[in-house]
């Protein structure tokens, strides 16, 4: 797949690199406090929005009973 410069110069206040459910969010709510926004990604809906939504709540990832993340 071959990439191309944009053919035109595009100004924003906001730019939202990425346009899974974290970053459309994010444009989505700098629009509503009057912000010119943009969001650019080379591969939209390819990301965490397929798979776990970026892990929106943190809980989840802590083991069943236990007060330390999986990870630690």
């Amino acid at each position: 797949m071959s990439h191309t410069p944009a053919e035109r110069s595009v100004t924003s206040d906001v730019l939202v690199v990425g346009g899974g459910i974290i970053g459309l969010v994010t444009a989505w709510r700098a629009a509503q406090r009057g912000f010119t926004t943009a969001v650019v990604d080379p591969e939209p809906g390819g990301g965490a929005a397929q798979v776990a939504a970026g892990m929106l709540a943190a809980v989840t990832e802590l083991h069943y009973g236990g007060s330390r993340p999986c990870w630690a």
